[in-house]
Formats: structure tokens, sequence, C-alpha cells
């Protein structure tokens, strides 16, 4: 079943439905009111009963250059908060000059979340574990959009997201008729035979578009590549807890599109027309993909860690957008097989916890989302000593902040290191370690000596750019 996920990822960027594996999660809209829109009263009808009961005291708005958002953002009331995405790894085109003109146009307050390739290391593990799919390269920005709303008190952000296949924005598509074999060689994202030792993509899913002998590219981008969206888009906003409101998703087309418009640079004419209309003139650029630095973070991909993938795979790629596929994908495929997409009924996890920080926080963070229960066993000043080690901060301090955690179950104190017996005392089912320690010899002999009683070992990935001993040595050299 692994070669047949990771072939349709990379033909589909998604999982689809009936490919999956037990553990996947899609994440959909909720169904709600439907809106027909024939004409742009229509439209204008719509986003005003959509929006009428929003509280934009607890809401902000994903404001991009696009005239997607900027027609919602013409709906919000003055001094809302909009958050615009800028890479400053990259300077041919920035979003947020855009967004700022819209922003200063409706009154609205500008917030720019810069996006670099660390966020991808700090963010990719609390997508995916929630997701549980490789992720879009979009969704790290999203997230950390979502958390800079967190950090203003709000609860929801508005979200242009759906308007491409209901006013036909996806141009290149959607402008043209297609066979089945020419609609599956333009959208393939990656051949799956370039990147896997064994490819074994199913392309009979496409079988369901076929109608009287063509292929229905509308139905195809509406059903799976607006499917998609909606999980990129989802999973990167909900993994913070913060609701994604998004008005488009719920219209449906009532008039015909048109072909010449969107060839002759006019894609989302409805949209763009009651844009000038509410803003007394201001026009919309056309549209263009949202920039992402993917030739910059390529270079710090690293190696493919996993068998399944060619060697050379990354060299048969022609894109980056391609290289990203394979990275997630990888990375994916490591969670996946250090049991982090399973869910279990308690976890135990130990350590010292001492000089708490960042590390700690996504471990024990991390780890709760895998289990109803997670008790965590803080290394006593004794065993700290026996280490031939000392802790900076006292025992009774260190399990007090463990304990405060809302997620940690229970803190317990680890006065030995019998990893087998804690987790038959406390029933715990797996434990969950850093991956710093898989393939030492240490962890190698627990996995054997827990696997014998039916405790999984847990490897999640460590957050490399903190520690307690970089934090000890800056410290010191401070002094």
């Amino acid at each position: 079943m692994n070669e047949t996920c990771l072939s349709n990822f990379l033909v589909y960027r998604d999982f689809p439905d009936g490919v999956t594996l037990d553990y996947l999660i899609d994440k959909v809209i909720s169904k709600g009111k439907r809106y027909l829109i024939k004409d742009i009263n229509d439209l204008d009808s719509a986003i005003k009963e959509s929006l009428k009961d929003v509280d934009f005291s607890k809401t902000g708005i994903l404001l991009s250059g696009g005239v997607d958002s900027a027609l919602l953002a013409s709906y919000c009331p003055p001094g809302t908060l909009a958050f615009t995405i800028s890479y400053p790894e990259i300077s041919d085109f920035d979003e947020a000059k855009q967004a700022e003109i819209y922003a200063n146009k409706f009154g609205l307050r500008l917030v720019k979340v810069p996006v670099v390739f660390q966020d991808v290391l700090d963010f990719q593990d609390d997508i995916m574990l929630f997701k549980k799919e490789p992720l879009s390269s979009i969704e790290i920005a999203l997230h950390k959009c979502a958390l800079r709303a967190l950090d203003f008190g709000l609860e929801n952000l508005l979200t242009g997201m759906g308007a491409d296949a209901i006013f036909g924005g996806l141009t290149n598509i959607m402008s043209r008729t297609w066979t089945k074999d020419d609609f599956i060689k333009r959208y393939t994202f990656l051949d799956p035979a370039k990147a896997l030792k064994e490819p074994q993509a199913d392309y009979s899913f496409f079988d369901e578009f076929l109608i009287d002998g063509s292929f229905d590219a509308n139905l195809f981008m509406q059903k799976v590549f607006g499917k998609s969206t909606q999980k990129y888009f989802l999973s990167a906003v909900e993994s913070v807890g913060v609701n994604l409101i998004a008005p488009f998703e719920h219209f449906d087309r009532g008039f015909p599109l048109s072909i010449d418009d969107m060839l002759n640079g006019h894609e989302k004419r409805m949209l763009r027309e009651l844009l000038s209309e509410r803003s007394g003139g201001l026009a919309a650029p056309k549209k263009r993909p949202l920039p992402r630095p993917l030739s910059v973070w390529k270079n710090y991909f690293g190696d493919l860690i996993n068998p399944e993938f060619l060697p050379d795979a990354y060299n048969n790629c022609q894109t980056d957008e391609q290289r990203w596929l394979l990275y997630t994908l990888d990375h994916w495929l490591y969670l996946q097989k250090n049991n982090c997409f399973k869910h279990y009924d308690v976890c135990y996890t130990t350590g010292v916890y001492d000089m708490f920080h960042m590390g700690h926080l996504n471990l024990l963070r991390r780890a709760s989302k895998m289990c109803n229960k997670l008790i965590v066993g803080v290394t006593n000043d004794s065993l700290v000593s026996y280490k031939h080690k000392h802790s900076t901060i006292c025992f009774e301090d260190r399990i007090r902040i463990v304990r405060s955690l809302p997620f940690v179950y229970k803190a317990v104190e680890q006065s030995d290191m019998n990893k087998k017996e804690a987790c038959i005392r406390f029933g715990a089912n797996a434990i969950v370690v850093g991956d710093d320690w898989k393939n030492t010899e240490k962890w190698n002999n627990y996995e054997k000596e827990l696997s014998e009683v039916g405790i999984d070992v847990i490897y999640l990935p460590y957050t490399k750019r903190i520690s307690t001993t970089k934090l000890v040595e800056t410290i010191k050299s401070e002094k």
C-alpha cells in the first residue's frame, strides 16, 4: 500500500479517495448553506449573507495580492487585521506590496508574515502530524499566519480559497478541452517512475471524470484540486486551533465560463468587476501563482533518506516544486515508519527538562497528539547526577513546569532507567523519544526489550536549532 500511496501523491499532490492508508484523515469544508451565483448581484448578496454573523473582533483575513481575498477585504470593517505572506529569501515578486494597496484602500491593519526555510523545520511536523499527509509548501506559510493571528487573540481567519474553480481562475486547465491521456500528462505533478524504485500509480482514478468520451476537467478541478486546496488551508490553520471561514467554498456557478476571458487576461471577471465597483475603480493585477522560495529551499533539503526512492530522484526533477514533493513525501514516510501517525491510549516519555525550552515543548505537545493520555517521567536530581551531570533547575521545579502543561495527563518522577518497567506500570502502549536517539545502541536495546511486551517506540524529529546544552553554552559565553 505504501508504494501506491507514494506514487499517487506524486501524481495528484494528494492522496485521492480510495487510495489511502487507514489512518489518513480528509479535511474538508463543513457543509452549510449553498449560494447559486448567476450574476454580480447574486455574488454581492451571497458574500454579505456569508459574513453577516462574523465577529470581526475575533476574525482576521488572509490577504494576498489577488482578487479573491481583495474582494472579501472590501466587506471587512475598517481596522480588521489582514495577514499577508512575504518571503525574504526571494525578491522577484513581493505579494505584500499589492496586499498593502488593498489594506490601505479598505482601512485594514496589515500584518506582514515573513516565511523562511527555518519555518519549514519548525512547523512541518506540527502540520503533518495533524494532517497525517505530506504538505504543500504553502501550508508552512498559512500555519505561520495562523500563529500570528493567535498572537492578536483572534479565533478565525477569512480566506478567498475556492474562487478559482467557481469563477474561472484555473486558466491553463479550464480554457480548453482534454482527452484523458492528455490531461493526465498535463496534470501529473511528478512521474513516479522518475522518483520511486517501484512506482505503482493508480491512474484509473481519472476514469470517474470521463463523460461521453471526453474528460471533464472542470469537474476534476472542483472535486480533486479543490478538495486538495481545502486540506492545505484547513490543516495549516486548524492545527493551531484557528477556524477558517471560506465563503467561496459555499458558492455554486450558475453562469457559463468565458474561455475568451480566461485566455485574454480577464479570468474571474465577475470578481474583478465587483471589486472595481466596491473600490471605486481599483483593479487587481493579472493572476499569477504565489511565489515561494523553493529555488532557495531546495539547497537545504539534503539527501532522501528512505530506500523507496531512486538515488538520483532529485536530479530527475525538472522543477523546484517537484523537488519539494519529494522532500515532503520523504519526511512523511520517515514519520510513518517511526509510528508517528498511529494513535495510542497511553504514551510515555521521559526527560530532564532542565531550562525548559521550545524543543521540550515541541516533543511533548506533538507526543500528546498521538494519544489519549500522555504521561511524562521527569528525571530526579539523583539520576541526573548518576549520569555525571547536574541540572540547573531542581527536580521539584522541573516537574511542576511539566505538570502545568495542559496536554500532559500526568507528570511522574523518573528515578531509574528501566523504561520497560515504567511503561508497564503506567499502562503505556508506546514510548516517545527524540529521533536523535534512533539507531543508537541504547535505544536499539530498548526497542527489542519493549517489543517483547508489545510496546512501540515512537521517534519524533528532534528540534535541532535549540537544546539545553546550547543554552548553557550560550549563557557561559556571555558571562
